[in-house]
């Protein structure tokens, strides 16, 4: 089966092999080589539209949609610092735990 982007997501775009593309098929998605890179970080879902086809036959397949949701890797709390105090920034105010998972690395903020 191979697809092709008809409608492009409105908040991120496609990714093949780490390229922008509009077309991937199945195998691809079995080996986990198509990815959805959220460019606007104000929403937290996304669809695109698909059109499906079998190679060498004249079965197509218009109109999929396909819907995305996106998980944050890394969650804000609530944090009102007091001017002339120091202000601990703990867990509860930025954790980047699933980010610093996926990355195996500890993130580095800059204040």
């Amino acid at each position: 089966m191979c697809y092709n982007v008809t409608q492009v997501p409105r908040h991120g775009m496609v990714y093949l092999h780490d390229v922008a593309t509009r077309q991937f098929g199945q195998l691809d998605v079995d080996k986990k080589q198509v990815m959805y890179v959220q460019t606007d970080m104000t929403t937290e879902s996304d669809s695109m539209e698909l059109l499906a086809w079998l190679p060498d036959t004249d079965t197509v397949v218009h109109g999929l949609l396909l819907n995305i949701s996106v998980e944050p890797l890394m969650q804000m709390g609530n944090f009102t610092p007091i001017a002339g105090m120091r202000n601990k920034i703990t867990l509860d105010v930025l954790d980047a735990t699933p980010l610093a998972k996926l990355t195996s690395s500890n993130p580095v903020y800059q204040v």
